[in-house]
């Protein structure tokens, strides 16, 4: 493997000046996966995830360029499309025409780049009807299953595509809630046949996306899928964005008919029912280092 390409791969996310202070270290990937998620407000409640994949190098570039346009008149420190829309934080003041202005450039900066995106919704009302009222408290929150789903998808959409090599899943933080989800990934990995688990790659990361600028533009492609579900006619705030839509990939919908299958093999498991109400493992095991680290230091926290 190109030794260029592989230390790209660790800093590929930020920009220069950045990037010019990171460590490198040796890694075997050649591809990196940008993933954030979107929820809506309206009756179906919809929980979306993007994963926006590229090559490193091409995903140097890409944050060169998106550091540029965040620059431009009028200059901001990070994208975040929530923000923009509703005009607060670092869009204050501003005009419905510059924060236009400002998406088209970040829109044009990812169709440049051509990243594959892969994208799995569902409606989180279908999930809470479901999955949630059937499941341990690990399972509670929709995150789950779309965390699971476009980990899985993204690898069989590599293995459509032909791309042998696995890739680095990179997250945008999502507190314990990210956590938790993370604990599973193992054993979702073991459960999927060879081909695809050769390709899965190793535990995702979550990262700060003011500083890793591919998660800025996975928050933008999934605020626009998520937006081109819930208002698929005319709608003028996904207007800016509107040559997303010409980015190859795929999109896969979790069906209540598929959280009604997932829902039904968790009533199966046993004692799930006494357990719905307790903490997570994720807390469970939280708490149990936290009384560890406090023995360790004679009863003080």
């Amino acid at each position: 493997m190109n030794s260029h390409h592989t230390l790209d791969g660790l800093v590929c996310g930020y920009a220069s000046p950045i990037r010019k202070r990171k460590v490198i270290v040796i890694m075997q990937s050649t591809h990196a996966v940008f993933v954030d998620e979107s929820g809506g407000q309206g009756a179906r409640k919809i929980l979306l995830l993007s994963a926006c994949i590229q090559t490193y190098p091409v995903w140097s570039a890409f944050s060169d360029d998106w550091d540029k346009v965040l620059r431009e008149s009028l200059a901001i420190t990070a994208f975040h499309v929530r923000e923009a829309r509703g005009k607060i934080k670092e869009f204050a003041k501003w005009k419905e025409i510059d924060v236009d202005r400002k998406i088209i450039a970040l829109t044009e900066v990812i169709v440049r780049h051509q990243p594959q995106i892969v994208t799995c919704w569902m409606s989180e009302r279908d999930y809470a009807e479901t999955v949630r009222a059937n499941s341990p408290p690990d399972l509670h929150h929709a995150y789950f299953a779309c965390f699971c789903a476009i980990v899985i998808k993204v690898a069989q959409y590599q293995a459509y595509l032909g791309i042998t090599t696995p890739a680095d899943f990179i997250f945008d933080k999502h507190g314990e809630i990210g956590d938790e989800a993370l604990l599973w990934h193992f054993a979702m990995k073991e459960s999927q046949p060879d081909e695809i688990r050769t390709i899965m790659g190793s535990s995702p990361v979550f990262r700060d996306d003011k500083e890793v600028l591919p998660l800025q533009a996975a928050d933008l492609v999934a605020w626009h899928k998520r937006r081109r579900k819930e208002f698929p006619g005319l709608d003028a705030k996904a207007t800016a964005s509107m040559r997303i839509d010409e980015v190859p990939g795929v999109e896969v919908e979790i069906t209540r008919k598929a959280l009604e299958s997932m829902a039904a093999k968790n009533a199966l498991v046993p004692g799930v029912k006494e357990s719905r109400n307790a903490p997570s493992i994720y807390k469970q095991l939280k708490k149990m280092i936290y009384h560890k680290e406090k023995e360790k230091h004679g009863g003080k926290s």
